[in-house]
């Protein structure tokens, strides 16, 4: 008797149902590890936004600071200005000042010339009576 051999299923065998098993595990594990890493990713991103808030508080707040430099500096700059117009008010004083120096030193030292010429031709009271006696007995009495 032959015997046919027509394609019959074949029952799965042990290692074939193990297989699955162990497929199904490594997926279940993938899958597991896939939630935690979702999750992880969920905080991260909170984080992240979380932190970008914050940079864009204290970039808000840096510009503010900027902007109280930058109005701080204009006044500055404006004080500065006023500074050298006094400044230039005061050279320009001085430069008065020193010409008033000058002419009050010349006229001084003119003073001073006078002062020594008459001390020069001063003549000593006792000398004055002499000469004025000396006129009169000239003269005569009157």
């Amino acid at each position: 008797m032959e015997r046919v051999m027509g394609a019959r299923k074949k029952s799965p065998t042990k290692a074939t149902s193990e297989e699955a098993r162990g497929f199904a595990v490594v997926v279940e594990t993938m899958h597991a590890e896939f939630t935690v890493f979702g999750e992880a990713l969920g905080g991260l991103r909170t984080q992240m936004t979380d932190g970008f808030e914050e940079m864009h508080r204290r970039f808000v707040e840096v510009d503010q600071r900027f902007d109280r430099v930058e109005r701080d500096l204009g006044l500055v700059k404006q004080d500065l200005g006023l500074v050298k117009h006094d400044l230039g008010l005061v050279k320009h004083d001085l430069g008065l000042v020193k010409v008033a120096v000058l002419e009050h030193g010349r006229e001084l030292r003119e003073l001073r010339s006078a002062v020594t010429d008459l001390a020069a031709t001063k003549v000593a009271r006792d000398e004055v009576e002499t000469i004025v006696e000396r006129a009169l007995a000239r003269s005569g009495p009157r």
